[in-house]
């Protein structure tokens, strides 16, 4: 089992954990997928996660994310982000690329079309 930690939306503790290989994978494939994006799913994309990104992190469900304001995410997606370093580390890293703040790694360049 990966890393857990606990915080808390409003008067709930929250359970958070690290996203196993396999969820990571279904994570990626489900946000390819997506069509569209709802302004809300924006709030924290400083944070590189949406809000309707939260229940994969979490015991939460997206019912359970409708009462709260912005603030209140802020201490959760902070444990969401501690708990899933590699992850958030790796998706910045390609959010980079793809926005062409970064060059690709050496290995990946030579699999690159000119």
């Amino acid at each position: 089992m990966g890393l857990l930690g606990e915080s808390r939306l409003g008067d709930r503790k929250v359970i958070v954990r690290e996203l196993t290989v396999e969820e990571i994978r279904t994570w990626c494939e489900s946000a390819a997928g997506r069509s569209s994006f709802h302004l809300v799913d924006s709030l924290f994309e400083d944070l590189d996660i949406s809000i309707s990104d939260i229940p994969s992190f979490s015991d939460l469900t997206a019912a359970e994310l409708e009462g709260h304001g912005p603030s209140e995410f802020e201490p959760l997606i902070a444990k969401i982000r501690e708990v899933n370093p590699r992850f958030f580390a790796t998706w910045r890293r390609r959010l980079e690329l793809i926005a062409g703040g970064i060059a690709p790694h050496p290995d990946l360049q030579k699999t690159l079309p000119d």
